[in-house]
């Protein structure tokens, strides 16, 4: 599959489509520089969240550092992302790096759009806010990488 999409790619070099689904098996595959140069590719192309979201999510899972995925969310351009789904990647990556009041913030932010209730989002914010209340009494929570290490 990875070989007929890279041919795929050679005769098409400035498809994006093409470019991501390829970064996307590579990255699924553990080839996690070489997804980030394609990811890297198709945002130098069309600078857009649906290119941003996978080249964060690859990173991610590369180093386990939320935050500096979530620095690549945040240089999405304004107006070129689809906003929920970036806003949500977002939000949870911020919750990842400790950033509960980062990550509450992103909530109130996305809570106007209409797509909001059709994604049932609501009850993840609820269970931020109640943990926000009572993080003076939390144990420390796992860190990304604890995370990551969890999710095959």
């Amino acid at each position: 599959m990875v070989n007929l999409i890279a041919r795929a790619v050679e005769r098409d070099p400035q498809n994006t489509d093409l470019i991501a689904r390829l970064g996307h098996l590579l990255g699924f595959s553990g080839r996690f520089a070489e997804a980030n140069r394609l990811f890297e590719r198709a945002c130098g192309i069309a600078d857009i969240g649906i290119h941003r979201r996978p080249l964060a999510g690859n990173y991610l899972r590369w180093t386990g550092d939320a935050a500096g995925a979530g620095r690549i969310l945040d240089g999405t351009p304004e107006g070129s992302f689809d906003t929920l789904l970036l806003g949500l990647e977002r939000t949870e990556l911020r919750e990842l790096a400790g950033d509960i009041a980062g990550a509450i913030a992103d909530y109130h932010q996305l809570r106007h759009l209409p797509e909001w209730e059709s994604l049932r989002v609501d009850y993840q914010f609820r269970q931020l806010m109640q943990e926000a209340e009572g993080r003076a009494n939390a144990q420390p929570r796992p860190t990304a990488g604890l995370l990551l290490s969890s999710v095959k």
